[in-house]
């Protein structure tokens, strides 16, 4: 049974194809303490695009805000835009 106290979150995320780019961004959330759910990842174009959709549980996150977590993530190299919203149960 999932906690009462998870903070759940669906992220989408742009970023170059390149190697290592998706470590770089699940290295990001472990670095924050954020916990990954789910994760589903496309190759959009090969070699120039992927993409990303990752339900996160940020209760025990090290940051103080979703706008925070955005700017950290954008901060990763190659990533191009994060879009983040609470799930709905």
């Amino acid at each position: 049974m999932p906690s009462t106290t998870e903070k759940l979150y669906e992220v989408y995320m742009e970023f170059r194809d390149v190697p290592g780019a998706f470590a770089r961004i699940t290295g990001k959330l472990v670095d924050l303490d954020i916990e990954q759910i789910s994760t589903q990842c496309t190759v959009v174009k090969r070699g120039e695009l992927a993409e990303c959709m990752i339900v996160i549980d940020a209760s025990k996150a090290k940051i103080q805000s979703i706008d925070e977590l955005k700017k950290k993530l954008m901060e990763v190299p190659d990533v191009r835009m994060v879009s983040i919203r609470p799930l709905r149960r």
